[in-house]
């Protein structure tokens, strides 16, 4: 008579794999924690959020006629470029009445999009035309992220009413005053989602 097989023998394959599914189910549980502390992930490294997009001063003088836009989505030569010659800004006198220049051009350097403070817009830095564009809409990275955009431009923005120029990011990006250009946050006005999301 064969001896009958042990508890271990009888239940090794169902152990197994209820031990892998605990262990999964403990990786999900507490690998994203463990990992952010370990890699020390910051939030705007992930996502196209601007730090420092509520500067006061810089509002103020350049976000009088346009949203200010922020210091990430250009390199420091293009900021550079764009507060020397203030007097002429694409046709218009834009000098600064209560700030001094200095000052603007110090906060742009600090969070420009080639500066340490540049989280994910550091991609704006990919394929860099030399010289360095001072129109935020002439960036190589910028077109690639808008090329749907750019394909149907005379519906989806320079005859929509509600949008009209590429350079009013906020007519789309609805959180851009304070920063927040994630694809999520687009809503173009009177364009179907579908249009431009996939």
């Amino acid at each position: 008579m064969s001896a009958s097989p042990s508890f271990l023998q009888r239940y090794k394959w169902p152990a197994i794999i209820l031990m892998i599914l605990l262990g999964v189910f403990l990786l999900m549980l507490f690998a994203p924690r463990f990992l952010g502390d370990m890699f020390q992930l910051d939030p705007k490294e992930s996502r196209y959020l601007a730090a420092n997009a509520g500067n006061p001063d810089y509002i103020y003088e350049c976000g009088a006629c346009h949203i200010a836009y922020p210091a990430q989505v250009l390199p420091k030569r293009s900021w550079h470029k764009l507060t020397n010659n203030l007097h002429d800004h694409f046709g218009e006198d834009a000098t600064t009445d209560k700030i001094p220049v200095e000052q603007i051009q110090a906060y742009l350097n600090a969070n420009a999009s080639d500066s340490e403070n540049a989280g994910k817009f550091r991609d704006f830095m990919k394929q860099i035309q030399s010289p360095a564009p001072v129109r935020v809409t002439e960036l190589r990275f910028w077109r690639l992220k808008h090329d749907r955009i750019i394909q149907k431009e005379d519906t989806m923005v320079l005859n929509n009413p509600d949008v009209e120029s590429f350079s009013r990011c906020n007519a789309c990006h609805e959180k851009a005053e304070q920063g927040e250009f994630d694809k999520q946050t687009v809503d173009i006005p009177n364009i179907d989602r579908a249009e431009y999301t996939r």
